[in-house]
């Protein structure tokens, strides 16, 4: 008579089934260990996803820009922000403050903290990835990489956008 049921092959400790290695009544395992195995095998990876899920990246603490003039140039920070009406968008704000400092300041590379800086300046609060809006914004083009590791720079496409904000209104 032949067997309906798929041969039983012994799992290795880390849940994969060994096939050089088969079950059999006869090489001293029998089904009792089989399903201990296979429990155990569940129970790892059932753990290892709950552990992948707590898991979240960690961003470094952004620090005020102590020498960092906001209160001069062609208008200050907050009278160029409320003029382009970036109101509680997060993509237009980082657009917006990355011009102002390139044309009041030559800032041409910004970093966490030159954002983090506009930010309390203003009393907003911040996301915990200070430049996720600027990383998402490279992507659309928008921004290019700096330089140096953590910095980017508003480009041509960037600055087109700020300059086609419409004004807040009054």
């Amino acid at each position: 008579m032949t067997s309906l049921l798929k041969p039983a092959y012994a799992i290795s400790a880390k849940g994969i089934p060994r096939e050089d290695e088969l079950l059999t009544p006869g090489n001293g395992e029998n089904e009792e260990t089989e399903t201990s195995q296979t429990e155990q095998t569940t129970t790892v990876s059932e753990e290892t996803t709950t552990t992948e899920r707590t898991a979240r990246r960690s961003f470094k603490s952004p620090e005020i820009v102590k020498d960092l003039d906001l209160l001069t140039g062609k208008a200050t920070l907050k009278d160029f922000l409320t003029q382009k009406g970036v109101g509680d968008n997060d993509t237009k704000r980082c657009l917006a403050i990355a011009v102002w400092l390139k044309e009041n300041r030559n800032i041409t590379e910004i970093t966490a903290d030159h954002v983090y800086t506009c930010y309390r300046h203003m009393g907003w609060t911040t996301q915990n990835d200070v430049l996720g809006p600027i990383r998402r914004l490279k992507m659309d083009g928008a921004f290019s990489k700096g330089e140096a590791r953590g910095t980017y720079a508003i480009n041509h496409i960037g600055e087109n956008r700020v300059m086609q904000m419409a004004p807040a209104k009054p």
